[in-house]
């Protein structure tokens, strides 16, 4: 009976583990094709013949806040690793 629950006691873990996986792997792909997709942009426009440095300078704008994003996502994970108990605040309720 003991080694059944820690069985599913395992299976369990794992599955959390797995849906932890999907759902990181998800926040941080986004913003990381983010990125790629407007340095390739930024060259693009810097590379025409007259190039286009407001386009160019609003592509690198995003990939800043695109990279900063990905780095919340981290610091986030990491936050809720480290704690080990959970964080109680006072919530007004009535409207």
């Amino acid at each position: 009976m003991r080694d059944a629950q820690a069985d599913l006691a395992r299976a369990a873990r794992l599955a959390t583990v797995g849906e932890l996986t999907a759902s990181l792997a998800h926040e941080i792909n986004q913003p990381l094709t983010a990125i790629v997709t407007s340095a390739e942009s930024c060259l693009l426009w810097l590379r025409r013949e007259s190039p286009n440095l407001p386009k160019a300078r609003e592509s690198a704008e995003r990939i800043v806040r695109d990279g900063h994003h990905v780095g919340e996502v981290i610091q986030s994970v990491r936050s809720m690793a480290r704690k080990s108990s959970a964080e109680m605040t006072e919530v007004d309720v009535l409207i």
